[in-house]
């Protein structure tokens, strides 16, 4: 019922009437996917040398290579995940709040969708992908991503059928902002110890959005 109402409340943040609530100067929707992609792979360049990881290269060409047409625009949270939520203590489906608006802007629905598949792990996942988790359980029950993506096409008559190329983007993006707090870390900017292994977590994301790739249709 919790990753259903998780599902759900996306669905109903992207029907928002962005317009009519003020909103429609929020952002620039137009080529948004495509300025992320080439946007994120120029940070990348900048931290590379710190830990260089040949596969964040090559998902940046085959990003960039493969920029689907978008989604009608709606607004975006842009970092939609449970521990942005509040779930009412009395009923786990019922999703009271969301938080942290710092990203929000206007552009294509799937990247909030391919943000929450990259926190949602399965039983299976390799220890690389369970890094970054944000789902409570993988027990059974608990949607696999796969429901995910079923639900939210079905709710919102969305196409879904390149939803590898925004899980692969969200991925090869938690990736690099991996690396930029390691690159922090290493030169004394930040002193969390918990940093010292981000660059392999890097890396481990980096293979994790290559798996997904394999799976693209286009």
């Amino acid at each position: 019922r919790l990753s259903e109402a998780m599902v759900d409340t996306l669905v109903e943040f992207h029907a928002s009437d962005y317009k009519a609530v003020g909103l429609d100067t929020l952002g620039k929707p137009d080529g948004f996917v495509e300025r992320q992609v080439t946007n994120w792979s120029k940070r990348w360049e900048r931290v590379k040398d710190a830990s260089p990881i040949p596969l964040m290269d090559e998902l940046s060409r085959w990003l960039l290579a493969r920029i689907p047409h978008p989604a009608a625009p709606t607004l975006l949270h842009n970092d939609y995940k449970l521990d942005n939520m509040m779930v009412d203590p009395t009923d786990i489906a019922r999703i009271r709040a969301l938080f942290d608006w710092d990203q929000c802007t206007l552009g294509d629905p799937l990247v909030d969708l391919g943000l929450l598949l990259n926190y949602w792990t399965e039983a299976d996942d390799s220890p690389g992908r369970k890094f970054i988790t944000q789902a409570p359980t993988t027990l059974p029950g608990f949607y696999t991503r796969a429901e995910v993506v079923h639900r939210y096409a079905q709710r919102s008559g969305r196409d879904v059928s390149a939803m590898a190329f925004y899980e692969t983007f969200a991925l090869w993006k938690t990736a690099t902002v991996c690396m930029q707090l390691f690159v922090l870390y290493q030169n004394g900017q930040l002193q969390d110890e918990r940093l010292a292994d981000f660059a392999q977590r890097a890396t481990a994301l980096a293979e994790a959005a290559h798996v997904v790739t394999l799976t693209a249709t286009c």
